[in-house]
């Protein structure tokens, strides 16, 4: 007998399992106290389709694998299909980002700092007025060599704020811990206080605490992955704690699937990788000892921004509020 979660297609665990002597396999969903809220809940919180099958199916997954499968991929990319799109790619409609700008509708944006070699890479997404709850992937602004210092990005930036009216702005603090102190300073000028309180800063280090009766519309029965916290009035809440990137992959992976997000299979010109390759291009590279996987970094800064624009929506279409931790 053995009883454990798989980390991975290596290791004893795996051999065992692989044993001809072995005549049963049984998962978590087996259990008589599985339902359908628990699923819900499982699915929600696991980052991708190759986690959940790890955590709740006890599939081996391998390192290397990618964290969007290409129907999540799929469903993202046939979601921007319309008939009267301007670009043809590979027999299909999509609207071009001049279309989708011309469109009525609620912009969010985001924002991932880089050094002057990989450019700060800034994506701009819209929700068209009239199909609430879809956002579609706009355009992006790279701010790169030769032109590129941290103020010159921070001044695009704003320009971009005064011509669309975001909704919300997710900002990654990684590189960006001066260019947040411009942004501070420029919020302080008249002409840029309105913009106040729509900056959300983003730690990827940071662990969140997620309302579960908020998220879920109900208590569910998961004491092993719940916490509780004592509010203000004295009452308890119950949370759900997990590390934020997983939490905003899995955001951003339940919302491809469910059309909520439109992505088109091109970019401009300019662009050398298009966001829809970038998500293909995201691998895990392991699996921590506590069982989140670790994604790969290297020259995803489109993907970067497009989560943090994602999550911001995310954030503000559902009035969600959440605690954090930093743990750096």
């Amino acid at each position: 007998w053995a009883q454990s979660t798989p980390l991975g297609a290596e290791g004893w665990f795996y051999d065992f399992c692989q044993s001809s002597e072995i005549h049963s396999h049984h998962t978590s969903m087996e259990s008589p106290t599985w339902s359908p809220e628990k699923e819900r809940l499982a699915r929600l919180l696991a980052p991708d389709e190759g986690s959940f099958e790890r955590e709740y199916l006890a599939r081996f997954i391998s390192t290397g694998s990618s964290a969007f499968t290409d129907q999540t991929i799929d469903f993202a990319r046939d979601s921007g299909l319309f008939e009267k799109g301007e670009i043809t790619y590979q027999s299909k409609k999509y609207l071009s980002s001049a279309q989708i700008e011309a469109m009525p509708g609620n912009v969010y944006i985001g924002v991932d700092w880089n050094i002057a070699a990989n450019g700060t890479k800034i994506t701009v997404w819209k929700e068209p007025a009239g199909m609430s709850g879809r956002i579609i992937y706009q355009d992006v602004i790279s701010v790169e060599h030769p032109i590129y210092t941290q103020m010159t990005a921070v001044d695009r930036l704003f320009e971009l704020c005064e011509k669309f009216q975001p909704v919300a702005i997710g900002l990654d603090k990684g590189y960006g811990a001066l260019s947040l102190e411009i942004i501070a300073s420029k919020l302080e000028q008249e002409r840029y206080k309105w913009l106040n309180g729509k900056f959300e800063v983003v730690n990827f280090g940071e662990v969140l605490y997620i309302p579960v009766v908020e998220f879920f519309g109900d208590s569910i029965n998961l004491s092993y992955e719940i916490e509780s916290e004592k509010k203000d009035d004295n009452t308890v809440e119950e949370m759900v704690k997990l590390p934020l990137k997983v939490f905003m992959v899995s955001v951003m992976t339940r919302m491809m699937l469910s059309e909520k997000v439109s992505v088109p299979p091109i970019d401009i010109e300019k662009e050398r990788k298009p966001l829809i390759s970038e998500l293909k291009s995201v691998k895990i590279d392991k699996v921590s000892s506590n069982g989140y996987p670790v994604y790969s970094k290297t020259n995803l800064h489109k993907f970067s921004s497009a989560m943090l624009a994602i999550y911001v929506y995310f954030l503000k279409s559902g009035n969600f509020h959440i605690v954090k931790e930093d743990t750096r």
